[in-house]
């Protein structure tokens, strides 16, 4: 719902409120091993087990995103309680959230780019059906979609 209240904020804000759930989502990750690959306009990629060896990133995964759920609640009581939440509740939206597509798979990994800018980065289908699990929560009305490879 982000994409829906941010046309009604101003730069300042929507840079705010991106930040500062950024900097909450990569504290998660962080603290369960994960690796944030990247942000993607208001959504990131993250991955558990590369680059680095990760014995239960399956679990890991879920917990961070426990983690971030958590994050998420006390981000929405922050901005509630400075007055921000207005914009969306304008919209009939309560509270701020986000969704997760998650999957278990083997990836290619490695430096991708040309001669003048690389980053490290993660392709192959496990990470297209982690997207598109990711968009799914959308069609269904959900915010929150694991696939039935990811065991904890």
């Amino acid at each position: 719902n982000y994409s829906t209240v941010s046309e009604y904020l101003d730069p300042e804000q929507t840079i705010q409120i991106l930040n500062e759930c950024f900097s909450a989502w990569v504290a998660d990750v962080q603290a369960h091993g994960g690796t944030v690959l990247e942000f993607l306009g208001d959504g990131m990629l993250a991955v558990f087990g590369a680059p680095n060896d990760l014995a239960n990133h399956p679990s890991q995964a879920l917990y961070c995103l426990r983690a971030m759920i958590s994050s998420m609640e006390q981000l929405n009581k922050s901005w509630s309680k400075s007055g921000l939440d207005k914009y969306w509740k304008r919209k009939n939206i309560s509270q701020l959230g986000f969704r997760s597509g998650i999957h278990t798979g083997t990836v290619v990994e490695g430096n991708l780019g040309s001669l003048t800018q690389m980053k490290y980065a993660v392709v192959g289908d496990t990470v297209n059906v982690a997207a598109r699990l990711e968009q799914l929560n959308k069609k269904l009305g959900s915010t929150i979609a694991v696939s039935g490879d990811t065991q904890a």
